[in-house]
Order: structure tokens, then C-alpha cells, then sequence
């Protein structure tokens, strides 16, 4: 942080001559806090010993508590071209580490800081596991960012695929669980409207007619998210002069 740029630079010369060091530090409970600070304050131009050291086991660098981390700043605070290469190999194993406790939060940032491509590809790729994402205790937490950054459109793709006549789990299922409704009364706070108003209707149909989903505390938390009453045990479709909850900003 204070060292001059040739300070700097022989700091950095030293790294790239030993490569292994920095696996080492990228495993390291303490260690690891100088790569991601070196991340952040070094020029992206000169991560690329950082880049050929991880690149063919990022994946496994994603499962580790500290080498998560590090992997995490590189896609934050990095531009260099090798990163296609680390997120190659994360894309190669990014259902499991979606539900990863520490690899969730790679695949997380993703979504928040890759680039156009890359956030595309990542989400074509875990659509289709939205509700099994959404029930998962760490799965959730990507479900949830792909719900925050998605967008209209693919929030809409989302919907579809949790409501789906043939999802698995089952929209009533993601409904009544603790973490896929947690999902859904954020999403019913700051999703897109017409997105959320889908979502909605699903719930009126479905939840509704299933007596046991519908005297869920998950499930009725989710309609009152939605701007739904309950009366009873019974979710009921709002009357015409019933707005739905107005999204935060």
C-alpha cells in the first residue's frame, strides 16, 4: 500500500519467480490477505503470474475458504485477459459450486462484476437449476443474485422456470422452504413488476390450491411480500382495487 511503483515492482518480480509461494499464500489463513491486497493496488497487467498459477484448478481454489477469496477479487478487481482462462475453468464445475459453501460466492461474483459474456453464459447455464439453486442452503444465494441482476427479461425466464409444471423441486416446494422463500420475498420487493406480477398469479393458482402450502408461515410470508391477504389458512387473490407492494429502489 505504500511501497513506490519500483518498490512495487520488485515485489511484484518476486511473485512471478515463485509461483508456487503464491498457491501458498492462496491457501493460507493469513497469507491470502497480501495477494487480494496486492490485487487491488497492483496494476491488472500484472496479475498474469497470479492468473498462470490458479489457471487448471481455479475450481478447486473456489472450494477453498481462502482461495475463494482470492478468486473473488481477481474477478472484481482485475482486467486481465488471462482471467478467460480462470473462468473457464470455474464455468466447467459451476452448478456444483453454486451450492459450495465457499464457491457460491465466486459464482456470486460473477454476476456483480463479469463482464457481459460471461454473466450471459453463467446465466444460461444455471437457469434451468433456478429452483433447486433457490432451496439450497448456499445455492440460494446465486439464485437470489441472478434474480438482482438479471435482466426483465431473464428475471421473466427465472419465474418461468420456478413456476414450471415439470420444475424440480416444485414452485409449492421452493414456497414453503425456508431459504427458496426468502428468495421469493426479495425478488417480490425489487423484482420487475410485470416479472413479479407473474410470480403473483402463481401463487394464487397453485399455493392456493394446496391447503397444506398454503397455511405455510414460509408461503404466507411470500404473499404478504406480494401484496396478497391471507385470511386464515388460505392464501385469496386481492380484490381488483388491491396494488401489489410498490418494489424498493
Amino acid at each position: 500500500e505504500v511501497a513506490g511503483a519500483d518498490e512495487r515492482d520488485e515485489i511484484l518480480r518476486g511473485f512471478a519467480a515463485a509461483p508456487q509461494w503464491a498457491l501458498g499464500l492462496c491457501r493460507s489463513r493469513y497469507g491470502h490477505h497480501v495477494l487480494t491486497r496486492l490485487i487491488e493496488v497492483a496494476p491488472s497487467a500484472s496479475m498474469g503470474f497470479l492468473i498462470a498459477s490458479l489457471e487448471g484448478s481455479a475450481a478447486d481454489f473456489a472450494r477453498h475458504r481462502c482461495g475463494s477469496v482470492v478468486l473473488e477479487r481477481l474477478f472484481e478487481q482485475c482486467s486481465h485477459e488471462g482471467l478467460q482462462r480462470l473462468f473457464d475453468d470455474v464455468k466447467a464445475e459451476m452448478e456444483s459450486l453454486s451450492c459450495h459453501q465457499f464457491g457460491n460466492f465466486v459464482i456470486q461474483r460473477l454476476f456483480e462484476y463479469g463482464n457481459e459474456e460471461h454473466r450471459r453464459a453463467v446465466f444460461d447455464r444455471l437457469v434451468p437449476l433456478t429452483p433447486a439453486l433457490a432451496v439450497d442452503q448456499f445455492g440460494r444465494h446465486v439464485a437470489q443474485r441472478m434474480l438482482d441482476y438479471g435482466s426483465a427479461e431473464e428475471q421473466r425466464a427465472l419465474v418461468a422456470t420456478l413456476v414450471a409444471a415439470n420444475a424440480t423441486p416444485q414452485f409449492e416446494e421452493v414456497v414453503c422452504n425456508e431459504h427458496g422463500s426468502a428468495v421469493l420475498e426479495d425478488f417480490a420487493l425489487a423484482g420487475d413488476r410485470a416479472a413479479v406480477g407473474e410470480l403473483r398469479a402463481a401463487l394464487v393458482e397453485r399455493i392456493a390450491k394446496s391447503p397444506s402450502a398454503a397455511s405455510s408461515p414460509s408461503a404466507q410470508r411470500v404473499a404478504q411480500a406480494l401484496g396478497l391477504p391471507a385470511r386464515g389458512p388460505q392464501l385469496e387473490a386481492p380484490s381488483p382495487t388491491t396494488a401489489p407492494q410498490t418494489p424498493r429502489s
